[in-house]
């Protein structure tokens, strides 16, 4: 084996690191078993589907007001499939009495922050933090959007 060396990761590292955490989110993944109970959130995701394949979804932890995630397929993005996901969640997300819900998305991710802003959401605050996952810190940009009148 050889010497493993440890040091502080810094921005050039970033290209790797988003590489490694995808191939351990993957890895993760294909373990699930279907009767695991922690699928139990699944009740809060709705999922975008063409024919047989799941080609996006969106996420509410815990069924509360904090949208977790939203993904779309790469070759299927900029079809406004992110956009309908995100609406119907903040109807399901309204429809449970919550008055606004927010969201964290990375800073790099400029695409999806159009998204959020174009449907009405306002930027409350942007700065680092470390994600619990991968135990690295990322920039993130906090988004609120009301529900109330909306």
């Amino acid at each position: 084996m050889t010497d493993i060396e440890y040091r502080r990761a810094n921005v050039s590292d970033a290209r790797r690191l988003a590489t490694i955490g995808i191939a351990a989110l993957q890895q993760a993944y294909s373990a699930i078993d279907q009767d695991d109970p922690q699928l139990d959130d699944a009740a809060h995701m709705l999922v975008a589907t063409e024919g047989s394949r799941i080609i996006g979804y969106v996420s509410s932890k815990a069924g509360d007001n904090h949208i977790s995630d939203l993904w779309v397929a790469p070759d299927r993005q900029g079809l406004g499939i992110g956009g309908e996901l995100l609406v119907r969640m903040e109807q399901d997300i309204r429809a449970r009495g919550f008055a606004d819900l927010h969201l964290e998305v990375l800073t790099s991710n400029t695409r999806a922050i159009g998204l959020f802003k174009y449907r009405g959401y306002k930027v409350m605050k942007q700065g680092m933090k470390m994600d619990t996952i991968q135990a690295v810190p990322f920039h993130v940009t906090e988004l609120r959007k009301p529900l109330i009148g909306a």
